[in-house]
């Protein structure tokens, strides 16, 4: 009997390194799929925290912007893509969205929400972003790729 059971722990090991390095999701305690995510889920998650901060440091919140969220959503899938992690030109979403000022945070991996942001206010420029009392308007975006991390885009607006 115990070797029939080293036997399958064997092979559930050797089955969930393998659907680790091909990408596959995680397994819970019940051999079933831990829930991942939907991008609207992420990037909702993302706006609450941005906007908690924001709340923290005696700001006023951000305000989505249909603008800005398609440039955002249409980016980060672009980065999903290409699993590629680079900034886009602001001059269109300027031009287009009719602001002032623009800026943009951009993050990767395969993390939470929760992790992103703090990665995100760990950085100076990152956090000088959404603490910037001259930006009002926000567009998150977020995609997974193949490999199952996700891109991440804020695209901030200035009136």
């Amino acid at each position: 009997m115990r070797h029939k059971n080293r036997a399958l722990v064997a092979t559930l090991v050797a089955a969930a390194m393998l659907a680790i390095v091909a990408g596959a999701p995680p397994l819970n305690a019940h051999g079933g799929a831990v829930a991942q995510p939907s991008s609207d889920a992420y990037e909702d998650r993302i706006f609450a925290l941005m906007n908690a901060e924001r709340r923290r440091h005696g700001m006023r919140p951000l305000r989505r912007g249909s603008c800005a969220s398609s440039y955002a959503e249409r980016w980060s899938g672009q980065l999903a893509r290409n699993q590629r992690l680079h900034h886009q030109s602001l001059r269109p979403l300027l031009r287009s969205c009719g602001a002032r000022r623009a800026a943009e945070n951009i993050g990767y991996g395969n993390v939470s929400a929760e992790v992103l942001m703090k990665k995100w206010m760990a950085s100076s420029r990152h956090r000088a972003n959404i603490l910037d009392p001259r930006l009002s308007y926000v567009g998150v975006g977020a995609a997974r790729s193949k490999s199952g991390h996700w891109y991440a885009v804020q695209d901030f607006l200035g009136f």
